[in-house]
């Protein structure tokens, strides 16, 4: 092989790294607001839980209350 070719060579392969560099940066800036949607959709599910306990606590205390008022009442 020739120096020259070998020289050709060396670009191709650096121009490969360059272009996978390229890939893998992307795809970790898109990886990055992926994942920080879905921190977004995580901190939205959290609240939307804490909500449905509370609904569901007041709930129980509603029925217990009516069923003491009922049984006073008898």
């Amino acid at each position: 092989m020739q120096i020259r070719e070998m020289m050709d060579l060396i670009k191709e392969i650096e121009k490969k790294i360059r272009q996978y560099e390229k890939q893998k940066q992307i795809r970790l800036e898109r990886k990055q607001k992926l994942e920080a949607e879905i921190e977004h959709i995580n901190l939205h599910l959290k609240e939307l839980y804490g909500v449905r306990k509370q609904y569901e606590k007041l709930e129980k205390e509603c029925e217990s209350v009516i069923l003491k008022i009922g049984k006073v009442s008898k």
